[in-house]
């Protein structure tokens, strides 16, 4: 039995916090947050690193999460 890999999308719900929130919190408009997650292998270390903060996760599990997208 194999188990879903967590999506980047799945951190974000399950953070609880608004996407206009995030994207404040990492300085960016909530239409550049809304592009990152449309093609979350295109984020780079430091957007990464941005999103974990704002949302209070382990950078490791954004890294991982944008793997599996």
């Amino acid at each position: 039995m194999s188990m879903k890999k967590e999506t980047l999308e799945d951190i974000i719900i399950a953070s609880g916090i608004k996407k206009e929130i995030i994207a404040k919190r990492m300085g960016i408009s909530p239409s550049y947050l809304w592009r990152l997650r449309q093609e979350p292998n295109k984020m780079d270390l430091d957007y990464m690193k941005k999103l974990s903060e704002a949302m209070g996760v382990e950078l490791d599990r954004v890294i991982e999460a944008v793997k599996n997208n």
